[in-house]
């Protein structure tokens, strides 16, 4: 179970997404629609679950997040039938819930995984499946890989729902330069970011320009906070920290002009400079019509939403969508202020388990474990970035992902837990 849960995660990051024809490759033509081999492969390890469940071999583990989870699923049953009394599509609802039901994979994951040393393992995962990501990425962009890019709607924007967990990927590569003990390891992790940081530039995702770097400062500010009492080994670190990420930084420099040419780089340069006029640009103006359509929408139903399956008419006359570029705009219009409270509830208990790793970090021995508790609290003001300006939140690949790091942060603050309490009947 524990590797079919890996192989889940490292193919929901690593095959591209969409609607394109590209993501039919890795499908299933099913009673007229297309169903991904993911989801074929998460119903079978949901249904050995069960059968694990009832044969006694897992148990539901006891946390605190098990009651507001469930709570906010019950919600969603509420939400579907006030789609279908408002006559929503039943392939809207059904992708509506499809989508957020993959939270649930934290349910199989604590029963699954006891050992916080899972954590280690996801961190390889999300590190090596973004690194083939971003490969395939520049592969379409910039070495011009027809074969890939003629399946693609816009090549350069490629599964932008797998691209925002460069957020917290980046982060948490410099995160392990700093607490990895072997400086081979900081080489490598140092080498890997550069494809990902390049991923991140050549993407023309603005979002990911502000986000990114929000992360790695808050990360750098984090580590000097948790770290304080260590000053002498903190400055040296932080040295080499430096060292590494100038080295980094000239490599990704090089890279560009040497693939891109001085017309491209000028290009993403133009478009950088664009930030400073967000306001002045297409998609800041589209964006500005599309949230003004979801909060007439919103304010028709308020309360409990239009349920699941709610469309949004955008800022194209005629263009029907499931989402606008705002998870919490989309979770309100679908499952209204009840729903927002309910999932903020949860991700309330969440940020509370992760603050108290943080605050226990020395109860944390592998450097693994540590460089993802700290690099998941640092990423958490540029993921708020991403997630107000994209519809992440209710994207599959996020919600299977988020849905994992929530289950692999209550094992390691279980287990920061138990060490506490084993310190301390050993003090009496």
């Amino acid at each position: 179970m524990k590797t079919l849960i890996s192989l889940l995660i490292l193919g929901v990051i690593i095959i591209p997404g969409g609607t394109t024809q590209l993501d039919h490759m890795f499908s299933l033509y099913i009673f007229g629609r297309y169903l991904h081999i993911l989801e074929l492969f998460y119903v079978i390890i949901l249904l050995l679950w069960l059968l694990g469940l009832l044969s006694g071999k897992f148990k539901i583990v006891k946390s605190k997040l098990n009651l507001p989870l469930i709570i906010w699923y019950l919600y969603l049953t509420v939400s579907i039938s006030i789609g279908v009394l408002n006559f929503n599509s039943f392939k809207y609802i059904a992708s509506d819930f499809r989508a957020l039901a993959y939270y649930s994979i934290y349910f199989l994951i604590i029963s699954v995984i006891k050992s916080p040393k899972y954590g280690k393992t996801f961190c390889k995962i999300l590190i090596f499946a973004m690194f083939i990501y971003s490969v395939q990425i520049t592969s379409v962009f910039i070495f011009k890989n027809y074969f890939l890019a003629n399946f693609m709607q816009e090549s350069y924007r490629i599964g932008f729902g797998t691209g925002a967990l460069t957020v917290i990927t980046v982060p948490l590569l410099f995160a392990l330069i700093y607490y990895s003990p072997a400086r081979f390891n900081k080489i490598l992790y140092a080498v890997v970011s550069i494809p990902l940081i390049f991923q991140c530039i050549v993407s023309q995702a603005r979002v990911l320009w502000v986000s990114v770097p929000l992360s790695l400062v808050t990360l750098c500010f984090t580590i000097l906070w948790l770290e304080r009492p260590k000053i002498p080994l903190l400055i040296k670190k932080v040295v080499s920290l430096f060292v590494l990420s100038f080295l980094v930084i000239l490599v990704v420099r090089y890279t560009m002009f040497l693939l891109l040419g001085d017309s491209g780089v000028q290009y993403i340069l133009s478009r950088f400079h664009t930030i400073r006029y967000i306001s002045e640009t297409g998609s800041f103006r589209i964006r500005s019509q599309d949230y003004n359509y979801a909060i007439n929408m919103i304010s028709k139903a308020p309360f409990l939403g239009g349920g699941l399956g709610a469309p949004f008419f955008t800022h194209t006359e005629g263009l029907e969508g499931l989402y606008v570029d705002n998870s919490y705009l989309t979770l309100l219009r679908k499952t209204g202020i009840v729903g927002l409270f309910l999932f903020f509830w949860v991700m309330s208990i969440f940020i509370r388990k992760l603050m108290y790793a943080a605050k226990n970090l020395n109860n944390i021995e592998s450097p693994f474990s540590k460089a993802l508790v700290v690099t998941l609290l640092s990423a958490l003001p540029g993921f708020f970035v991403v997630t107000l300006l994209s519809s992440c939140l209710t994207h599959y690949r996020i919600t299977f992902i988020f849905g994992a790091i929530m289950a692999i942060v209550e094992i390691l603050g279980k287990s920061v837990e138990q060490n506490r309490n084993n310190m301390l009947t050993s003090d009496r």
